[in-house]
């Protein structure tokens, strides 16, 4: 419980600062960048009316084929 107690407080200073002009977006979201890695968070970060490039439908992971069956011969 101490861990969120240090997360809930270290949330509340940063929304706190008038310096600060980042939103804070909450909930599971993903992005895929240019390498085709899958990156997923529950809180993201943004600066002032920029768009957040994550959102909850590319979380979905593609469909991979299914490898092929070899048969096993033998003990």
């Amino acid at each position: 419980m101490t861990f969120l107690h240090f997360l809930a407080a270290v949330i509340f200073l940063y929304v706190a600062d008038e310096q600060n002009h980042s939103q804070l977006h909450f909930g599971k979201k993903c992005f895929q960048n240019e390498n085709g890695d899958i990156i997923f968070s529950h809180i993201w970060v943004t600066r002032p009316f920029d768009e957040l490039p994550a959102n909850k439908e590319q979380c979905t992971l593609p469909e991979e084929p299914e490898p092929p069956v070899v048969p096993k011969y033998g003990k």
